[in-house]
């Protein structure tokens, strides 16, 4: 677990400022009892000062990610902390599924559950539907649902459709995001 108490998020808004206009993120520059050596601070502030930040993609995860006093934070939990002055304890969700789209109003407090029931549908999908696979045993197409980490048999299918309806009457009934198993939307601006 991330240190996030050694970051308080005033200390976010000292070091970092954002733009409302353009929704981006720059380094302030750094006075110079900030560092130890004034070589240091020199070349900190002419690396970083002015320069966007909050928009390094972490090729593993996809996100957004920083480094804020030595401790690598996800973005989107930084500039939840940032606008809100409190970190987040529990997951965030990008609504429209897009990773890089950390806008305030894309970002939505879940625990690990709500989380699981927006996500997009996997690259891996053939069937063009979450839950939705074809079962060669059985030469049919077979429906599933995980709920609370618990996988649920909806039946198998001669017909995808009528596979792909059990699934959907499903998700509505287990309360699912209405994003959920689709492709990301465009993210705006």
């Amino acid at each position: 677990m991330v240190d996030r108490d050694s970051v308080p998020p005033e200390l976010l808004r000292q070091l970092i400022r954002f733009e409302p206009e353009t929704g981006k993120y720059f380094w302030n520059p750094r006075a110079r009892d900030m560092f130890e050596r004034e070589e240091s601070f020199k070349t900190w502030n002419a690396r970083y000062a002015n320069k966007e930040t909050l928009n390094n993609v972490n090729k593993k995860s996809g996100y957004f990610q920083v480094t804020v006093s030595g401790i690598r934070f996800m973005a989107h939990r930084v500039i939840w902390a940032y606008h809100h002055g409190y970190w987040p304890n529990d997951d965030l969700d990008h609504i429209n599924g897009i990773k890089t789209d950390s806008r305030i109003e894309n970002l939505r407090i879940v625990d690990a559950i709500e989380n699981g029931r927006n996500r997009r549908i996997s690259r891996n999908n053939k069937s063009g539907k979450s839950g939705v696979h074809w079962n060669k045993r059985q030469s049919k197409w077979l429906a599933i649902i995980t709920v609370n980490f618990k996988k649920i048999y909806l039946g198998t299918f001669s017909k995808i459709d009528d596979a792909i309806l059990a699934r959907e009457k499903a998700e509505v009934y287990y309360g699912f995001h209405e994003n959920h198993g689709k492709q990301p939307i465009e993210a705006k601006g």
